[in-house]
């Protein structure tokens, strides 16, 4: 037995499958557009158009060093650069011994800024085969054949190189005594690091340091005794707290050999 429907009823039925199946659709435009500009949003991420085009680096730090420690914390030309993540570049740099702060901004659209501050050398170290530019902690900032202007530390530097840090107790005592000394003395200093037991030549005087402790009282007081000596002298900062200081006599000229007179015999 069939049962006839209003029309009215029939209408509303069309109306409402007709809104069911727009929002429907809506829904499917709605998603397909967010995919659209998701994709959209990657391929410009990815794209050339928000690459890192260049890396610039600022300071007195080698770029070659700079950019090598900087690629292996993922950093390198080509990379998106929404990606860079500037404090792990940062630190990377930072970490070389050269290396005493550093900093990265990025710039839209392709460029990376790495500003960096190098470690203030003290000293050269002799390595028996060449010279150690070297900091007060004892990192290696630079090497050479002959040593610069600055003070110098005979010691144990052989073996190392640019990057590298020493260990020698004797050399790290050497460069702690440089580098505490003041500026106007460091130029005219040489420390003599070998065997555990130092010395100095301090411009015209002789300095006994003793062994390497306290190092930055006994430059203290060899820098208030040199700026109150007038002549060469032998300064004794082996216990810092008694220092103490002898002038230098010139040694005597060494007299002639006199052979022993001869006795004429009689003839």
């Amino acid at each position: 037995m069939s049962v006839d429907v209003h029309p009215r009823i029939q209408e509303r039925r069309r109306q409402v499958h007709e809104e069911g199946a727009h929002r429907r659709l809506r829904w499917v435009l709605a998603l397909m557009l967010l995919v659209a500009l998701a994709g959209l949003g990657y391929w410009l991420l990815h794209s050339p158009l928000l690459a890192v085009e260049r890396i610039v680096v600022d300071g007195d730090v080698d770029r070659e060093v700079v950019l090598a420690r900087a690629a292996d914390a993922g950093l390198e030309v080509g990379d998106p650069i929404a990606f860079v993540h500037r404090g792990a570049v940062a630190e990377a740099v930072a970490a070389d011994p050269r290396v005493a702060e550093a900093r990265v901004d990025v710039r839209y659209p392709g460029e990376v800024t790495i500003l960096v501050v190098g470690q203030r050398p003290v000293a050269w170290v002799d390595t028996g085969e060449g010279w150690l530019w070297v900091t007060a902690s004892g990192d290696v900032v630079a090497a050479a054949p002959e040593p610069g202007p600055g003070p110098v530390v005979a010691g144990a530097g052989g073996g190392a190189g640019p990057g590298d840090t020493l260990s020698d107790a004797g050399v790290l005592a050497g460069l702690e005594f440089a580098a505490s000394l003041p500026p106007e003395l460091a130029p005219a200093v040489t420390i003599d690091a070998r065997d555990g037991v130092l010395a100095a030549r301090v411009g015209d005087h002789q300095v006994a340091l003793g062994a390497p402790f306290r190092m930055a009282d006994k430059a203290a007081a060899v820098g208030a005794l040199v700026a109150a000596l007038d002549v060469p002298s032998s300064i004794d900062v082996t216990t810092p707290d008694r220092p103490a200081a002898t002038e230098l006599r010139p040694a005597p000229p060494p007299e002639d050999d006199q052979s022993d007179a001869s006795v004429e015999g009689e003839g």
